[in-house]
């Protein structure tokens, strides 16, 4: 019996499944990654699917800014890790391995309260340009790191089916090889809206990529330039927002993984989530329709709820027509499919 609607259906009122029949149904499905360009929906995605495995799903576990302890897997690699497949990171590896195994300590963990009251000082930018700076933040890095070492995962600690990560966009192929038993999924949608929607959002665009990073991705083609230093700020946002998409798409591709794109799931999003639910051979297909029809209601920010009904391409309209016409002249830089929703009118 499929968790979720607990679940009133016409006059009847379906039991939940008990923990030892959640258990048994989730035995011997294979995690899953949810991944995309920040700000591309996959939050909604992933709480769609993690609905069909009867859990809420981790959300972000690599992101420093809402899982500080992150700071020691990701010292010196920036926001967004560019690393190829045989690069060596061990600390970021060590991560992932324990993300996936349960042991990581979660975001009420002592540990992680007590690293957030570390970095309270620090901003988002703070945070960002740390990460490639860790010389200059020692004694930070020494307390986070004995934090980290003084955790104990709870020998019952939870194994979460489906995990969302928004910061792999340029090491998902290095990931796919560390951890080749995950399943991902790839959500795209239109760069032009991510970048509005990104902007209200964040405001910046998360700070520079570690040196180096342009050798690393030399193989896939050189970027354009990186943004002037005059450049405005949803210029800077645009360029980034390109690079992730592009490596995204390029890595998902190579990978064979699963793509979903947001501006088909805001017209009809059940059939697809449904059919992408048993693709990946997760217990309870019908249980992520449930949450879809669930989350079709107002909602803003970093809420999953949204009315579907004018969705698609909705964001851009969030931005003036210079900033519009700036950032349309970043992502063409790009060569970005044109495939997406067109420019409302």
């Amino acid at each position: 019996m499929p968790p979720g609607e607990a679940v009133q259906t016409s006059d009847t009122v379906r039991a939940l499944p008990t923990q030892a029949e959640l258990a048994d149904a989730r035995a011997g499905v294979a995690p899953v990654l949810v991944t995309g360009v920040p700000r591309s929906s996959t939050t909604w995605t992933a709480a769609l699917l993690a609905a069909a495995c009867g859990e809420p799903g981790l959300v972000e576990p690599d992101n420093h800014h809402h899982q500080p302890l992150t700071m020691v897997a990701k010292r010196g690699l920036g926001s967004f890790p560019v690393l190829r497949p045989g690069d060596i990171a061990p600390a970021f590896a060590d991560h992932w391995r324990r993300v996936i195994a349960g042991a990581w300590p979660r975001n009420l963990d002592p540990a992680s309260v007590a690293a957030d009251r570390l970095l309270s000082g620090l901003d988002r930018r703070a945070r960002d340009l740390a990460l490639l700076s860790p010389e200059e933040h020692g004694e930070l890095f020494h307390s986070l790191e004995e934090l980290l070492a003084g955790f104990s995962p709870p020998r019952d600690g939870e194994h979460h089916l489906v995990i969302k990560s928004v910061q792999l966009s340029l090491a998902l192929e290095w990931f796919a090889e560390l951890m080749p038993e995950v399943r991902i999924v790839v959500v795209e949608r239109d760069p032009l809206d991510v970048t509005a929607s990104w902007t209200t959002q964040y405001g910046d665009d998360m700070g520079p990529l570690a040196p180096g990073w342009r050798e690393r991705l030399a193989p896939d083609g050189d970027p354009p330039s990186s943004p002037r230093p005059d450049a405005s700020p949803v210029e800077r946002i645009a360029w980034k927002v390109g690079l992730l998409h592009t490596a995204h798409h390029k890595a998902a591709t190579r990978l064979n993984c699963h793509v979903i794109e947001h501006e088909p799931m805001c017209e009809d999003p059940e059939p697809l989530i449904t059919s992408l639910a048993r693709d990946l051979s997760l217990p309870y297909p019908e249980a992520a329709a449930a949450k879809a029809r669930q989350t079709n209601s107002p909602g803003s920010g970093y809420q999953i709820n949204r009315l579907r009904a004018g969705l698609a391409g909705s964001a851009r309209r969030r931005l003036s027509h210079a900033q519009r016409t700036a950032a349309e002249r970043v992502l063409d830089g790009f060569g970005i499919p044109t495939t997406f929703a067109p420019s409302p009118r």
